[in-house]
């Protein structure tokens, strides 16, 4: 396997921002913002708490 190129790791990055913002509509649109979390967005999203920051 080849390393990634830096196209690679833009798309990753801003599919990675979509799949974020995604996950912030729906629960700000189901909770309201603020009753909601960085650990319930993250587990909304499909991701680690970690890649949030």
């Amino acid at each position: 396997m080849s390393p990634r190129t830096p196209e690679q790791f833009e798309e990753m990055r801003v599919s990675r921002r979509d799949q974020i913002m995604e996950a912030a509509l729906d629960l700000f649109a189901s909770e309201g913002y603020s009753h909601c979390s960085i650990s319930q967005l993250a587990a909304h999203a499909g991701i680690s708490k970690g890649l949030m920051y």
